[in-house]
């Protein structure tokens, strides 16, 4: 595996401050991270309503995008609402000569109320429909490029940067003349070579001509395109190159079918991960991944390395997904995967492939062939166990050749819906009181293919409503099913709530340990996994995934009933969490009850050190004779790092700046509490 930089570099030049203007299409992330932060600074000054911070920081968006007229949108905006008409109205005509052509958003702004009146406000809106089929002066005219000779050159002729979306969209076109089927039958030297030529002379698979392949990983696990005629590979040009756009997770909605990978880690330091892993618990990635490769016909194929392995901590992904296909081992096991992947592309009829590109079907179906031709599925309803959805791809368990014979033997009536998921009810638990980390919440991800969630609260159950639907397909006997993939059948619970079955309320009862990935298994998970899927009895969907991961730096124990009695931090560490998800915590957590039962506090020990905390998770300072909290103080929780920076930080707490004083009536009802607010050095 190659050492994974250029996420860390990328993070760290987007926010670094006064980054001068991109002067080149390739520059534009280096400026994303600033112009985020200015967005979310303007959308908190709306919503204030004040127009001279709103004004400041669109000059500031201006200063580090002169060419984007939204900024200078914006701006015009600010200084309507401040009734600075001259300005107004050149921030606008800056606007319209940099590309704004919405002439109704103009018109129905509440934001320019004080200028549309004026004669020059109509001058303008005449202006925008003149120049609404014009080329924006000093801007270059993208369009698509070429795709000649086995190579897809990215440049900046045909890349542009979407600053909605943080990504690259970049543009293919491909020459009229396709190889013939002979053609391609003759050069046909993939998998399955007895099943792929004759069906490629006969002009019955669509063969690989207008699919791309993209390596990630500057060539060091390149896949040779060579046996798949009519398959082209990406070529970055030099400006591309020099910002690392060729390197490391994909940045790029391309146009077309794109296959991809890279065999990448980050081999080093507390937050050692593979590039999945990366992707997976790095915020809004999951999404990211739905809409813009999952939809968009594209899919990349990444290695595990080190966080899947029955001889180290197991598996350690927090959730399951289809959105990427992840590989058992190190560098090189991806490539079995991109073979299988680029043969069933070939594989499929051109009307069933031309079908699934244009419904942004083309992936799903993938995935579900992948998973229903492995070769330790017995029967066809195996494909709703979890031994067909691993987190990760076992290359003994590939069949490549019935893999193609499926994709060939697909027709559009037969293709599968993409189940869609949402989450109706949740109730997730709360920061510094059912649980003690930094994440604001227990939700990992919701997306519509895979919905996540980190087990951070001490309930012994937790509890989430998920409704599912499908897309139209060309029948009606498609139906809904749910299933228990991953963990301990016993204690998970799936309670349905519509006869057709697209709502249900899952529950999760807390696992004590990590459990076999599959029965006999040595690999453990600590991972429950639910599966969704659609299925007209012949045929079945893509999974939908809905993952509750169990933190393994804690050992908690319950009473019968039910109710939390200890958290035990401290002896939980010699099991690896990933610190990005949870911090290691050094106490244990002793809780209270009264006599009904209802929760009083815990006591919380560090060594020698014991304190008392009430139910709010405020640390109690001074209590009554009956034990009753008389004055308590807030508590902050904050990371601290290792003087060798090799392991990951801790968790500590921290005094708060709030004292509460409670106060209690003559038949000691409680009657109230006062703060007071005092600086508290941490």
């Amino acid at each position: 595996m190659r050492l994974l930089v250029n996420l860390i570099v990328l993070a760290f030049l987007a926010f670094t401050p006064n980054l001068r203007a991109a002067t080149n299409v390739f520059e534009q992330p280096l400026v994303f991270g600033q112009h985020q932060r200015l967005v979310n600074e303007l959308q908190r000054a709306l919503r204030r309503g004040d127009s001279i911070e709103m004004e400041r920081v669109s000059r500031a968006g201006v200063a580090l995008m002169p060419d984007d007229f939204l900024w200078r949108y914006n701006l015009a905006c600010a200084l309507a609402r401040q009734k600075h008409l001259t300005e107004t109205f050149d921030a606008l005509d800056q606007a319209v000569e940099l590309g704004l052509r919405d002439e109704k958003m103009l018109a129905t702004d509440p934001d320019l109320a004080a200028v549309r009146d004026l004669p020059m406000f109509q001058m303008l809106l005449q202006k925008i429909r003149d120049s609404r089929n014009k080329p924006v002066a000093g801007k270059p005219q993208i369009a698509a490029t070429l795709v000649t000779n086995g190579v897809a050159r990215v440049s900046t002729a045909n890349t542009i940067w979407d600053m909605q979306t943080g990504h690259f969209r970049c543009f293919f076109a491909f020459p009229t003349n396709p190889p013939s089927p002979a053609e391609l039958s003759a050069q046909w030297n993939g998998p399955a070579l007895a099943e792929m030529r004759p069906w490629l002379a006969a002009g019955t698979a669509a063969g690989n001509f207008g699919d791309l392949y993209d390596n990630r990983d500057d060539g060091h696990s390149r896949l040779d395109i060579a046996p798949f005629p009519g398959l082209s590979a990406m070529a970055y040009n030099a400006d591309a190159r020099h910002f690392n756009a060729h390197f490391g997770t994909s940045t790029f909605i391309f146009n077309t079918v794109v296959v991809g990978n890279a065999s990448l880690s980050q081999t080093t330091g507390p937050y050692w991960r593979s590039l999945p892993r990366n992707v997976l618990t790095t915020e809004g990635t999951p999404l990211a991944l739905y809409f813009e490769q999952y939809l968009a016909n594209n899919l990349f194929v990444y290695p595990a390395h080190h966080d899947y392995n029955a001889a180290g901590h197991g598996d350690l992904f927090p959730m399951n997904q289809p959105y990427v296909v992840i590989t058992q081992g190190s560098s090189f096991t991806d490539q079995p995967f991109l073979r299988a992947i680029f043969a069933t592309l070939a594989a499929f009829t051109p009307e069933t492939k031309h079908y699934l590109i244009s419904h942004g079907l083309l992936m799903p179906t993938v995935q579900m062939l992948l998973r229903a031709s492995q070769n330790n599925l017995t029967k066809p309803d195996d494909y709703l166990t979890g031994r067909a959805h691993p987190t990760v791809f076992d290359v003994t368990r590939l069949d490549i050749p019935h893999m193609v014979r499926l994709a060939h033997d697909m027709t559009s009536n037969d293709v599968p819906p993409l189940v869609s998921l949402r989450t109706l009810m949740d109730h997730s638990a709360q920061a510094g009181v059912d649980y003690f980390d930094l994440a604001p919440s227990d939700m990992l991800c919701d997306t519509p293919c895979a919905i996540g969630r980190i087990l951070r609260g001490v309930a012994l159950r937790r509890t989430i409503t998920i409704g599912a639907s499908m897309n139209a397909t060309p029948t009606n006997d498609w139906h809904l099913v749910w299933t228990v993939l991953h963990g301990d059948p016993l204690k998970v619970t799936i309670l349905p709530l519509k006869a057709d079955q697209s709502q249900a309320e899952i529950s999760v009862l807390h696992h004590v340990a990590a459990f076999p990935v599959e029965p006999g298994q040595p690999l453990l998970t600590p991972r429950v996994d639910v599966g969704v899927f659609a299925t007209n009895g012949r045929f079945y969907s893509a999974p939908a995934f809905i993952s509750f991961l169990h933190l393994e730096n804690e050992n908690r124990t319950y009473s019968d009933d039910g109710r939390i009695l200890s958290v035990d931090y401290a002896s939980a560490t010699n099991r690896y969490t990933d610190p990005v998800l949870s911090l290691h915590k050094n106490w244990r957590d002793e809780y209270q009850y009264d006599r009904e039962h209802h929760l009083r506090g815990w006591k919380r020990k560090h060594g020698m050190t014991v304190e008392n905390f009430n139910a709010r998770g405020e640390r109690i300072e001074e209590a009554d004779k009956l034990g009753r909290p008389v004055v308590t103080r807030t508590v902050r929780y904050m990371p601290r790092g290792t003087d060798s920076g090799t392991s990951a930080p801790e968790l500590v707490q921290v005094d708060g700046s709030e004292r509460i004083h409670y106060s209690y009536s003559s038949d000691n009802d409680f009657t109230g509490e006062v703060a007071s607010h005092e600086h508290v050095a941490p």
